[in-house]
This record gives structure tokens, C-alpha cells and sequence, in this order.
């Protein structure tokens, strides 16, 4: 196989070459090409990608723009109805398998397991979720296990965080509104610099004052949903955001948990591992 960073461009037969065209700066495909690994041979194939809103291949055509491979999918990636016209090259006979590998964005087919390949960890389609844990924790989000909170929507390209493939912006975050914090909205953080200070708080579990001290607000006020960090003076006494007149189940002491744990892996991420090894546990 050759890489191209994280995106996968070519794989390798005892006598064939496939390469795979991705869009600029995505994971979605465009092409397919296939040649020999004769020197002597200069044939070569290019088949091209048609996809559905999420860049998942549902087609593949041919040059003349014949349908050589199709197939559509259950929600989570689960095959319902497929189709592929054999293919061969110089008498070389092409496997499906071999000529459309690619699930969802960023995952290919283990042909061996059955199973997705998708980067940092393996997916399965028949359950949707992945077979391991998150290797990024909490960080991914509350399930660690879970591929992303909506099918229809969200793609997670490296098996790490998920996010909303939707071309909209209807859900950009709006604190007047409340959209964009909601339980099924990618969590929200407060960008900016965090110094070695913000990062010792976090894993102290306390907030990050150079960031202007962000609350945490737990979506649609539910205990176990989506945390997102908001400005004091845009979350306290925010109706937008606390639509219950009682909240629903979060306690003082959970409160207190989900703080401590969250800045603690936030502080993670922003580089503490190296700057307090010593303080880091697991």
C-alpha cells in the first residue's frame, strides 16, 4: 500500500496497480485507476466515482459511463444491494473487492474480517460502532465506542472525531438561539492560546482563565449528552439554552465530575503530556 498522510492512494497485487483519486483536501473520492505491474504494459483503466451527500461511493462507471459497480447501504454502512459487471485487464480478471474497496469516508474493506478499516481503529457496519475504544478518550466524545451520533449527517474519517458532513449552516452555534448546542451537535469549544497556567488548571480540573474561564453546558440540560464550553455572560440566565424550567437530572456533584474530567483531557489535548508528564495518570 502507498499513503498520502492519512488518505490510502494505491494498493498492490501480484500483477495489478490500483489508485485511488480523492478530492482536494478530502476524503472523498473522485476516480479509480487500474494498471499492470508490467513494465512492458502501458494499459490502463479509470473508472469514476459517484457518491451520495455523505462522499460515500455508491457507483463506479467506466470510461464510457457504464455502471461496472454499485452499491447502497443500510444507515450504519451495512451492504442491502449490490452489483458489479467482472472486470479484467490484459486477461487479468479484477476482483470487487480490489477495483471499489472504500465504505465511508476514510474506511476501506478488510476483506479477511469483514470489517472497516478506518485509520486508527476497525469498524464494524453490522453493529455500527467501532470494536475498540477511542484512542483519543473522552476527547472523541462520551461513548467511546460509537462511530458518529448520526449517520445521515456525520462521517468520522479517522476513527478518532466525528463530524457533521452536512453542507449547511444552519447549525453553526448561536447562543441566542441555542442552535448548534444541542445533544446531537459536535461538542462546541471555546478556541484560543492556552499557556502552561491553562493547561496545570486543566489538570487540576479547574477552567482555564485565558480562555475567559468557559462554563460547561450540558445539552439540553441532560446528564450523559454533549458538553459544550460557553462564556459565562452568554450561558448563565441563558433561556436559549436552558428551554427546562427544572434541569434534567444534572447534579452539583455531577457537575463537578464531568468539570474536573473534561478539563483534564482538554488540557491533554492542547500538550500537557509533555509539558507535566509527571502529572499524568490514566
Amino acid at each position: 500500500m502507498l499513503w498520502e498522510g492519512n488518505r490510502q492512494i494505491q494498493e498492490y497485487t501480484d500483477q495489478l496497480i490500483f489508485t485511488t483519486v480523492y478530492d482536494q483536501d478530502s476524503f472523498e473520492p473522485v476516480s479509480r485507476l487500474v494498471q499492470s505491474r508490467d513494465k512492458d504494459c502501458d494499459d490502463l483503466k479509470i473508472y469514476h466515482y459517484h457518491n451520495n451527500h455523505l462522499g460515500t461511493p455508491q457507483e463506479l462507471t467506466d470510461d464510457c459511463g457504464n455502471v461496472v459497480w454499485c452499491n447502497y447501504e443500510f444507515a450504519w454502512g451495512g451492504t442491502y444491494q449490490s452489483y458489479y459487471k467482472e472486470q479484467s485487464l490484459n486477461d487479468i480478471t479484477i476482483k470487487d473487492y480490489e477495483l471499489q474497496p472504500i465504505k465511508f469516508q476514510g474506511q476501506s474493506l478488510d476483506i479477511e474480517t469483514g470489517l472497516h478499516y478506518n485509520r486508527f481503529r476497525y469498524y464494524d457496519s453490522d453493529v455500527g460502532m467501532f470494536i475498540s475504544r477511542d484512542p483519543i478518550g473522552l476527547l472523541g466524545g462520551n461513548n467511546v465506542f460509537q462511530y458518529v451520533p448520526n449517520p445521515i449527517h456525520w462521517v468520522d474519517v479517522l476513527g478518532l472525531n466525528c463530524t457533521n458532513n452536512t453542507k449547511t449552516t444552519k447549525n453553526t452555534p448561536d447562543t441566542t438561539t441555542g442552535i448548534g448546542y444541542g445533544v446531537n451537535d459536535p461538542p462546541v469549544r471555546v478556541q484560543g492560546e492556552w499557556s502552561k497556567q491553562d493547561i496545570y488548571n486543566g489538570l487540576m480540573g479547574r477552567t482555564p482563565k485565558g480562555l475567559g474561564s468557559p462554563d460547561l453546558h450540558h445539552a439540553h440540560q441532560m446528564p450523559g449528552s454533549a458538553i459544550h464550553e460557553v462564556l459565562p455572560d452568554q450561558h448563565r440566565g441563558n433561556k436559549a439554552l436552558h428551554p427546562n424550567k427544572f434541569n434534567q437530572g444534572v447534579t452539583a456533584k455531577m457537575r463537578q465530575e464531568d468539570k474536573e474530567l473534561h478539563w483534564w483531557y482538554r488540557a491533554r489535548e492542547q500538550g500537557a503530556d509533555d509539558i507535566y508528564p509527571h502529572l499524568i495518570y490514566d
